[in-house]
Parts: structure tokens; sequence; C-alpha cells
């Protein structure tokens, strides 16, 4: 039982965070286009010359700014990832499933690696273009498996919020992924409050 907790607890708090990643890459995609939604003042040429120079530092501040959420993004990613294989992981090993979300922890972890080559290979740019693609593949098959794990887990406890939470999650459409996340995160809230409730004498 000790383990089942465990693992369904280390399943919340992975999702919770891959709940959060979307929303901080989010907030870095409107840093970043805030400052193409800038129009010039009417005014006299120095005018146009402070504005502009004021616009170079505020759109260089902001890139730094969404650079920053972008590296904490992956970082929360890659602990997420890690949060969610080790809780199919120990939910497996108890016997309640979740072995295709522990290959899918694992596919994703592959996925992030290829990306981050992507990125630095954008010199090489047919290679960076193979790595990308081979990234995302990657996480598509992840996230795929990860649904399926979480839908395994949710119909080993008998909980139908899980179960719907997984089968959305497995769908490879952005929105109704995230969608999945949050319904798979209340369903297995209420697995851990079963579990708790027949933890107690």
């Amino acid at each position: 039982m000790s383990g089942e907790l465990a693992g369904v607890d280390r399943l919340r708090s992975g999702i919770l965070l891959m709940i959060i990643v979307p929303v901080l890459v989010l907030v870095a995609a409107i840093t970043l286009a805030i400052p193409l939604m800038y129009v010039p003042p009417a005014g006299p040429p120095h005018g146009y010359r402070l504005y502009y120079a004021f616009s170079l530092y505020a759109g260089v501040a902001q890139a730094v700014a969404a650079a920053v959420v972008v590296m904490v993004s992956l970082v929360l990613s890659a602990l997420a990832v890690a949060r969610l294989k080790d809780g199919f992981s120990l939910i497996y090993a108890s016997g309640r499933g979740g072995y295709a979300g522990s290959m899918g922890s694992t596919m994703v972890i592959v996925g992030l690696v290829l990306m981050l080559a992507a990125v630095v290979a954008m010199l090489f740019p047919l290679a960076g273009l193979a790595l990308g693609v081979l990234a995302a593949v990657a996480l598509l098959v992840g996230f795929i498996l990860i649904g399926v794990g979480i839908f395994e887990v949710g119909e080993s406890f008998n909980n139908s919020t899980t179960k719907l939470g997984g089968i959305l999650t497995a769908i490879p459409i952005p929105l109704v992924t995230f969608v999945g996340l949050i319904i798979s995160y209340v369903g297995l809230g209420e697995v851990r409050e079963s579990l708790r409730g027949a933890a107690r004498p």
C-alpha cells in the first residue's frame, strides 16, 4: 500500500509540474511578442530615435527574461518526467500497471535531450532539423505512452476520472493533452484519498 501511495504522489507531483510548464512557456511567448506590439509615437525625428533606443533595450531585456523562463521550463520538464518515471515504476512494482507510462517517460527524456542537441546543432541546419524531427517524434510517442500509462493506473484503481485524463493526455493535440493532465491530476487525487482511507485503521 505504501508503494502505491508513494507512486501516486510522485505521479501527481510530476503531472502538476507538466501543467505548470506550458503556462511558463506561454508567458515567455507573450513576453517576446510584446515588443512587436509597440507603435512608434508621432513626433520629431529625435523622438523616433529615443523610442527605438528604448524599444531595443526593452526588447533585449524581454528576450533575456523569456530565455530564463524557457530554461526554467526545461529544468521543470526534466524534473516532472523524472517524477513521472519514478511514480509509474513504483505503481508497476505494486502490480498496478503503468509500464507504458514508465516507457513513455523515458521517451520524453530522450526527446528533451534531442531537443537540446537540436538547438546546439542549429549552426548546421540539416543536422539541427534532423535532430528536431527526432525530438518531436520521441516527445509525441512519449506523451502518448504516458497517457496510456495514466489510463492503466486509473483502470487498476477503478477511477474513471483518471482513465478519462489518461485518454485525453494520449491524444496528440496540445490543448487536449493539457486538459487531460489537469483531469489526471484530479483523478489521481481521488485515488490518493482512497488509498489513504484504506490505510487508516
